[in-house]
């Protein structure tokens, strides 16, 4: 089972792969997950700045921001707010993974335990990467 990427059993931590094949999944897993999620929270952040400028309802600003993405995608995706929106949820995501592939590794098998490290660690690292994000 040399690509097999999932828990030996269904109520188990206890993964087959070591943590050197698991670990650049995790990341490669952070990655998908920020390039699905990213433009429509980019679409949703630009329309919810927008009202300071007083332009239009929210949905209308939902679909101007969508037009743009699909009509001038390198100006959408090139762009600074998208590509630090992506970098913030990439980062919020590898952590969540990693301190889950990290359990996993050091058999912590408490759920009550796991989710308190995993949501610290997410929380921390988005709360991190967002104020970093604002700063720039």
């Amino acid at each position: 089972m040399a690509h097999h990427f999932a828990d030996a059993s269904w109520k188990s931590h206890e993964f087959l792969e070591g943590p050197y094949m698991r670990v650049p999944k995790e990341i490669g897993c952070a990655l998908m997950a920020s390039a699905i999620v990213s433009p429509i929270v980019s679409m949703m952040d630009k329309a919810m700045v927008q009202p300071i400028t007083g332009v239009g309802p929210f949905l209308g600003r939902m679909k101007d921001a969508g037009k743009v993405m699909v009509l001038n995608p390198r100006s959408f995706f090139g762009g600074l707010s998208f590509r630090l929106t992506s970098f913030v949820y990439f980062g919020t995501f590898a952590v969540a993974n990693l301190s889950e592939a990290a359990l996993d590794f050091y058999k912590v098998k408490d759920d009550g335990k796991r989710k308190q490290v995993k949501v610290s660690a997410a929380s921390a690292a988005n709360i991190s990467l967002l104020a970093w994000r604002d700063s720039v």
